[in-house]
């Protein structure tokens, strides 16, 4: 089994859930992944908190680069900026913990 192949389980905030789904971050595969969560959630509770979302490995690697392009573009306000780096370093020491057990 390859490393990329690998499933991960990380859970985001209804914040950083919509961030990334309204700054289209995430790549094809996971994108339709979280669009068909949203609507899950939409349906059962509008007001959710959190979000446990299953992914490969190469999922997250490809949602990693998209957010460290977006935090290197120099028009982010700085509450975006601040967003992005928190959610870089969530996601990515998620990322390290399963990568390199």
């Amino acid at each position: 089994m390859s490393v990329n192949s690998q499933e991960v389980k990380f859970s985001l905030s209804s914040d950083e859930f919509r961030f990334i789904l309204d700054y289209q971050l995430a790549n094809k595969s996971l994108f339709t992944k979280l669009l068909s969560i949203k609507s899950e959630l939409l349906a059962k509770r509008s007001n959710f908190k959190r979000v446990t979302i299953i992914s490969n490995l190469a999922d997250l690697n490809g949602l990693l680069v998209n957010l460290s392009k977006e935090a290197n573009k120099s028009n982010n306000s700085p509450d975006n900026q601040c967003f992005l780096d928190s959610l870089f370093g969530k996601l990515s020491n998620k990322y390290n913990e399963v990568a390199y057990e």
